[in-house]
């Protein structure tokens, strides 16, 4: 049965608290959100699950990593899950027991597979934290016309990025942002969660096991050209040389972050970030910062 305003009963039940907040037509206008996230991370599942508590229409996961490989800070895999898994099936079946009402789905392919069918989706998120996974999701969404949303953690710093094309003010491409002049700011307004960002991207090795070693290499001739040690940047390098996995503290704090734009996207109600979210447990703040102007 139909309740007032489009909402079912059932909905309208179960969103009871937030349709107080903000309304019945936002609430539709999430309840028929398809979103698409690349990457069952800690970070990844944190964001999942913030949405599909609020109601997005349907979420599909991409991550055909093993259970028994899952990224340590992924609450929604649990520790006997079925081996024969992925990832992305096991997040999957633990978010339609959270909430019934959204349709969440499990796609096939690794992360980083250039036959996702972005297109099918109203928004994408590249959760890998791989900046090459997170270059080829921005391209094929600028090509479609997707708001596009990436992050990622290690250890105790992290990183949040929003590219939603003209909405409301011009965002500029992951490329642009990667390749900004770094030397054209003062050093105090030069965050060392970007330059670890930067550094990670020119990087070979990616952003895996042996990633943190190459990426801080250059990090420190980053920061040695700029003349600006510090100990937030200690941090970076430590965090980057000592896992390849984010904090769960910090995964909790980017995911409600990232959740909270995704949902300012698709309902248009606020601002999302323009266009980093930087975070360091070191200074325990976050700064939003634009990055790729020409």
């Amino acid at each position: 049965m139909v309740a007032e305003g489009g909402l079912t009963e059932k909905e309208a039940a179960v969103y009871d608290r937030q349709l107080r907040v903000w309304g019945v037509e936002t609430q539709k206008r999430l309840s028929s959100a398809k979103v698409l996230i690349v990457g069952c991370t800690g970070l990844g599942a944190e964001v999942a699950k913030n949405i599909v508590l609020a109601g997005v229409g349907s979420v599909t996961l991409v991550d055909d990593t093993p259970c028994a490989q899952r990224d340590p800070g992924n609450f929604l895999v649990l520790a006997d899950a079925d081996g024969s898994r992925t990832v992305a099936q096991a997040c999957a079946a633990m978010l339609r027991e959270m909430n019934p009402l959204v349709d969440v789905q499990a796609q096939a392919g690794p992360p980083a597979g250039s036959g996702l069918e972005r297109e099918a989706h109203g928004l994408v998120l590249d959760l890998t934290g791989d900046p090459a996974s997170v270059s080829a999701s921005s391209v094929a969404c600028r090509a479609a016309g997707l708001p596009f949303f990436a992050g990622g953690s290690r250890g105790t710093i992290g990183w949040a990025f929003a590219d939603l094309g003209e909405h409301r003010t011009s965002y500029p491409s992951w490329a642009r942002a990667m390749a900004a002049d770094v030397g054209g700011r003062s050093l105090k307004r030069v965050h060392p969660v970007y330059l670890m960002l930067r550094a990670q991207a020119l990087s070979p090795s990616g952003a895996g096991e042996g990633a943190g070693a190459a990426a801080a290499d250059a990090i420190a001739r980053l920061d040695e050209e700029l003349g600006r040690p510090s100990s937030l940047q200690a941090e970076a390098l430590e965090s980057m040389t000592c896992t390849a996995h984010g904090l769960p503290a910090v995964s909790a704090v980017l995911g409600g972050i990232l959740a909270n734009d995704v949902l300012k996207a698709v309902s248009g109600r606020g601002r999302p970030m323009d266009n980093f979210f930087l975070y360091s447990i070191a200074d325990g703040a976050g700064v939003v910062d634009r990055w790729g102007d020409a």
